[in-house]
This record gives C-alpha cells, structure tokens and sequence, in this order.
C-alpha cells in the first residue's frame, strides 16, 4: 500500500499541479507560497546548471523527470448516480487524439525535450465506484487498487493513467480545495509494490471533472465551452502535458526542488502559466484552434512558451529558428530543414522574422514533417510525404488530382532529397487505380489483407516502385 505523499511534505511547500482558476484556494495558496522571498530563493537557487529563466514566466529545468515518448491510457469514472454518456466518451478520445498528434501544438512542448516527443493513446477504459465525491486520497486508493489487480498494467514510468470523472463527481485535491469553487483537476503519482512482490512502482495519474454549470450557482470544474466534454478534453490537455513535462511535481518540498522538471519560479507548470496570464478571461487560453492538417478545430488550453514567450499555438508552417551557434532552420510541416546558406535564406525567406533559440533548442523538433505535406523546390518539382519518406509527384495533373488545395511548402533544390525515400515499416500505402494495400516490413512492400492498423495513403501509379518488394 503506498502513503499519501501530502502526509511526507510540509503543507507550506505545494508546487502548483493542478488546473484551477485564480480565484481557487489552491491557486491562491500557491502564489502565498510564491510571493514569500526565501521560498522563491529556494527554487531559483537549484536551477540545473546552464538554465537562466529568460523572463518573469519563463519555464526552467530543474533537472528533474520529463518524459519524451509517453503513452496515455483514458479510465471513464462512473458512479451508481452519475454515468458517461457514449457520445461524450467518443468525442473526448477523438478530440485527445488528434491534439496530440497535431505536430503545430506539439512544437510548444518540443521546445522543452531534446529529441522528438511522442504520444501513444492506449484504448480508454471504463470502471464503476460508488464514490459520488473524490478526495485525494480517494484517488490514489483506486489508483493502487487497479495496480493490484492488474486492471492498469504497461511501462509505467512512461505512462500517465487519466481518470475522467462522470458528470455530477466533485473532486477535491490534498489541501481541501474543490471542484465546486474553481478545481478542475490535477497530476501526480503514486509509489506501489510492484506487480512482481518485490521493488516500487512510481504510477503517474491525471483526474479531472466534468466541467459543467449544475445549477445557477454551482459549477463545477472550469466551464468555458458551452459543450462540457470540450471543458473535458481541456482539462487533460493541460494535465497531461504538465505531467510530460514536470512528471514528479508532488514529490517537491522545500528542499528537493531538483526533482521538478520544466517549472516556473514564479507562476508553476506549462498549463498553469497561460491561466496566470488570462486572469479572468479564460476563453483567452482556452478555445477551439485550427488544426495544423486543415480537418477542423479542436478544444485546448494553450500551453505556455518559452520561444514565444506567452500562451501559443506553436511554430507557424514556415517558421524560421537560428541557433545561438548560427545555425538557421525552417520548419515545414513539423519538420525542420537546415537553410544551406545566407542567399537561400535571403531569397526564398528574405523578410521574414528569425526566432532565436539556444544551441541545440531544435532537436525536439522532428527532421521529417508529417505524412500529407507537399514540399516543392525551386525547379519547380513537388514531393509529397508518405510514412516519413520522400515521394516525387509525377505531373501537376497527378498533383491536383490527388492533392488539390493543399499547400506547397517552399524550399531548395535538392532540399526534399535529405528526407528517406522508403517509408517506415507499419506505413500502409496504395496506388489509385489499384486495390491492393501494401504494409512496409523490414524496407519492403509487403501485400496486406485488412483489416488495416492504420491509415492506408494514396499514391498514383507506379509511385511504389522505389519501395524494393
């Protein structure tokens, strides 16, 4: 059985971890905490070695956990008074998916990592409680008692298991803080007996409400969007992406600040921070934003930057980043191109504003833009993206047959040619006239019945030929 962590830190040290309004008492509690001069001290003073904040809000590493390739499993909570509808539930996972895989959002937490992140969702889950009100305590109970029957099980230090209260569920965090009076969840992590009888399983949870107004005076979470399971999937943006970044939050007192991760002396977390910049204007930080692969919009609650330093959507398509070493980079369809030269920059950018980053700053960011981006060069020929590799598009015929509207992205001849040109094994691709679907193995095209793991793309004759069979 593991012990509530909030019994082994002072109650004055509370780092904040939670998704609250400011007019919260844990909101509150945590800038009383901040606002005292030796308790700022004491974490500006365990900065890891070579991290300056750069302004007021900017993020610094503590040194601390963060987690690059995270997996995330979605647990509906219900009680014998308050269910999940169906449509809702779909609607969250849909919405989850495809922020996370939104490579222009995932540029403002690239940032923060050293190599490209990724995000694994496993298939959401569902359990009944008779609880109709969560204390901590409660939540972590349940989260060890599913360790112990097996009903969570995987890479656990990798993994963040997310417990999404059904509607009517009031939650309160290890302080007394709720969810009727501005709480609409929180991260932490429980430390377990592990699955074996022997050693300690550190298990990651996020838990949230749903955030809906109950009655003319009560509401309960953070209600921004008139549908609740947007508020819903806001909430766990937030908390899964503080949890990515500052993963053993809960485990600070005042003397072990160096077990934060990416944390702001001044205002908290990732998700905090733009909260702290909105006031009482949430719907600022809190909104429905375009998808970077034009298929609509989705709910989020902008996370905080330090490139931009403020609330942000992420690099623009067309980005420019120089390295404090000189080192100039585009960044096309979440991908990021090394600019060759001064002349290439000045005559296919010329204009065009340089964001300035450390050295190394772009290694989170990947060097293969997403499958469906266009990339022409100046000569005129056009290459689209297929399973992280380079396809010449025959004709413009071929172009606007099959990728009419979308846009081209500008660079250099010979600029695609650093892309592979055979697709990542499990890429699943067909020619247009043909019906048979193809899986890459091992560099190969592999023929492939359905059903399919994913996506199958659509190439016109004879593009497969490059792929050996």
């Amino acid at each position: 059985m593991s012990t509530p962590r909030e019994a082994k830190r002072p109650k004055r040290f509370r780092p904040l971890k939670v998704f609250a309004t400011k007019s919260s008492g844990a909101w509150t509690e945590n800038q009383l905490w901040l606002a005292t001069p030796e308790n700022a001290k004491l974490i500006e003073g365990q900065i890891a070695a070579g991290f300056t904040p750069n302004s007021a809000y900017d993020l610094a590493n503590f040194g601390g956990k963060t987690v690059a390739n995270l997996t995330v499993q979605a647990i509906y909570v219900a009680s014998n008074d308050n269910n999940w509808d169906a449509s809702d539930s779909n609607s969250i996972d849909e919405a989850l998916a495809k922020v996370f895989t939104d490579w222009r959002l995932t540029t403002v937490v690239s940032q923060y990592f050293t190599q490209p992140i990724t995000t694994k969702f496993l298939p959401s889950t569902s359990l009944t409680n008779n609880l109709d009100t969560y204390q901590q305590t409660d939540v972590e109970n349940l989260v060890t008692t599913l360790h112990q029957n097996g009903g969570i099980a995987g890479d656990f230090p990798n993994t963040v298991f997310c417990f999404l209260l059904a509607p009517g569920i009031r939650l309160y965090d290890s302080s007394g803080d709720d969810s009727y009076n501005g709480l609409g969840g929180y991260h932490g992590s429980v430390d377990v007996t592990g699955t074996t009888g022997t050693g300690t399983d550190r298990v990651y949870y996020a838990v949230g409400v749903y955030s809906q107004q109950i009655s003319s005076t009560t509401t309960n979470g953070i209600v921004v969007f008139n549908q609740s399971w947007k508020n819903v999937v806001a909430t766990f943006y937030h908390e899964i992406n503080e949890m990515r970044t500052d993963a053993d939050v809960e485990l600070a007192t005042s003397t072990t600040a160096n077990v934060l991760g990416w944390y702001s002396s001044a205002y908290g977390e990732i998700g905090d921070i733009p909260i702290e910049e909105a006031g009482s204007d949430l719907a600022e930080v809190i909104l429905n934003v375009n998808l970077a692969d034009g298929s609509g919009t989705a709910p989020v609650q902008l996370l905080y930057s330090n490139m931009d330093q403020g609330p942000s959507l992420g690099l623009d398509n067309g980005a420019l980043l120089r390295e404090a070493d000189g080192a100039i980079w585009v960044v096309f369809g979440g991908g990021r191109f090394a600019v060759p030269d001064m002349p290439t920059l000045d005559r296919l950018y010329g204009g065009k504003p340089i964001i300035g980053v450390a050295t190394g700053g772009v290694n989170g960011i990947p060097t293969i833009p997403v499958d469906g981006t266009l990339l022409g060069e100046e000569n005129g020929a056009t290459w689209v993206i297929f399973g992280g590799a380079r396809f010449p598009v025959r004709d413009p015929a071929t172009l606007a047959r099959l990728y009419g509207g979308k846009p081209i992205s500008q660079l250099w001849n010979g600029g695609p040619e650093t892309l592979p040109a055979i697709p990542v094994d499990g890429t699943y691709l067909r020619e247009e006239s043909g019906i048979q679907v193809y899986v890459i193995q091992q560099g190969h095209k592999v023929p492939a019945q359905p059903p399919y793991l994913g996506p199958v793309d659509i190439l016109w004759d004879g593009a497969l030929a490059q792929i050996p069979s």
